[in-house]
């Protein structure tokens, strides 16, 4: 079996942080929803061929609960549900439904992400569409002569 797409990480993510009262290492939520997927060692330590660096399914879960302000990064390799998202976990049903899973994964995909003066990371707004005659252009380095 291969390793589960981003969105299977969502839930698990959320109702493992839902049970926490204080910020958790990001290892020890990757544990718990490897273990709430019923992921094998080989699974767990496996990454999809399409990750690279950072981009593993459970962090993109995570960004998506981040971007819907359900949760937050208080330091770096913590994560925190927000109110809003302890909230969200104990009015939602278990399991989600797959239309839920698919709003957050989805939406606020364009959400900009700033840390507030508290340390919560917060969505701060929509991004700026950045087009490409905006874009700086490269600069050549100048060409030596032959003599």
């Amino acid at each position: 079996m291969a390793v589960p797409t981003y969105d299977h990480f969502i839930e698990p993510i959320l109702r493992f942080l839902s049970t926490q009262s204080a910020p958790v290492a990001a290892k020890d939520a990757h544990q718990a929803a490897a273990t709430a997927l019923g992921l094998t060692f080989e699974q767990r330590r496996d990454r999809p061929q399409w990750a690279t660096g950072l981009q593993e399914p459970k962090r993109w879960a995570h960004d998506r609960l981040k971007r819907s302000g359900y949760s937050a990064s208080p330091k770096h390799g913590y994560w925190q549900l927000t109110t809003a998202g302890a909230d969200y976990a104990e009015a939602s049903p278990s399991p989600l439904p797959q239309d839920e899973i698919e709003r957050i994964a989805s939406e606020s995909n364009d959400v900009r992400l700033k840390p507030s003066v508290d340390g919560e990371s917060m969505p701060v707004g929509r991004a700026p569409v950045c087009r490409q005659r905006d874009r700086a252009k490269p600069r050549r380095p100048p060409r030596r002569g032959n003599g």
